[in-house]
């Protein structure tokens, strides 16, 4: 078992816990969970400063390690639904983490890749000289 699926599956158990059963890949649920994801998102950004306007502050360890938790904590429940949506596993998860860091890494070297529905419509636009009406 690789260490995200241990990570994936630790959450699953604590999420279990707290809510008092399975939580569900519900639109309703995908949406209040990526809410919560984005509200620690803040939390954390608020602990590191990142406001270049306010006094620069030192920033407390402790804190912050515990907020990047619950970043962690909710981003991991979040992936652990989606693969209960998609059917899809931890190692395909990560594989398409890999590729997607390797599709970025590329376009930051000026490299053209296709990647994605909308950049092959504009490539196609592009080399073709049309409108796809897309």
């Amino acid at each position: 078992m690789s260490t995200l699926s241990q990570l994936i599956e630790h959450q699953w158990e604590v999420s279990c816990e707290v809510a008092g059963g399975e939580p569900r890949a519900t639109r309703i649920s995908l949406a209040q969970y990526a809410l919560a994801l984005i509200s620690e998102v803040i939390e954390l950004a608020q602990e590191v400063n990142w406001k270049p306007w306010k006094r620069d502050v030192p920033v407390d360890k402790t804190t912050t390690l515990d907020e990047l938790a619950d970043v962690w904590a909710f981003a991991l429940l979040y992936t652990k639904l989606i693969m209960q949506l998609t059917d899809a596993t931890a190692e395909e998860v990560e594989a398409a983490y890999y590729k997607k860091t390797t599709v970025t890494q590329a376009r930051a070297r000026g490299e053209v890749v296709n990647y994605g529905r909308k950049e092959v419509i504009e490539n196609a636009k592009t080399q073709n000289n049309v409108d796809t009406g897309i």
